[in-house]
């Protein structure tokens, strides 16, 4: 079984109907969690991001467009202390952020726009998190938020 990938910088890719998951920061279960990990300048059209099993990750000035979103769960693993800030996510899911069982996270200064219905962010996280200057249009509610502890069987 292999370890966990550090130290990297995903930069600069235009990714346009691959399926699925565009950019995918999501460590295997039962390894040490991914680490140190920076998305940023990215495109991608019809393509989602995923972080799960993660530390210290930065989703940061990546642009979204069709029905892609950011979307950080436990289905892995915890992740933990991750920043997603300066993102223009336009999309046609029923959420453009999602933070799903997380840990010490933050949503800075992006640019949410849904053009069905849903939530702009929805956010269940333990710990610090912070959602701050963040432009949602669209939508039946902006955010959606759930304080104190997410159980950790429930993903």
């Amino acid at each position: 079984m292999s370890g966990p990938v550090t130290d990297v910088l995903i930069t600069g890719n235009y990714l346009e109907n691959i399926g699925d998951t565009g950019i995918d920061i999501t460590g295997t279960k039962d390894v040490s969690p991914h680490q140190r990990i920076t998305a940023s300048g990215n495109t991608l059209v019809n393509a989602h991001v995923r972080v799960s099993n993660a530390e210290n990750i930065s989703i940061v000035g990546n642009s979204m467009q069709g029905w892609g979103m950011i979307d950080v769960d436990n289905g892995a693993g915890n992740p933990t202390n991750i920043v997603v800030s300066n993102n223009v996510v336009i999309t046609t899911n029923n959420v453009g952020v999602g933070f799903y069982g997380c840990r010490d996270c933050q949503l800075t200064n992006n640019e949410i726009s849904l053009t069905g219905s849903g939530s702009g962010v929805h956010a269940v996280i333990r710990g610090v998190g912070l959602i701050e200057g963040n432009t949602i249009v669209g939508g039946d509610y902006g955010s959606a938020s759930q304080a104190g502890d997410w159980a950790e069987n429930n993903s």
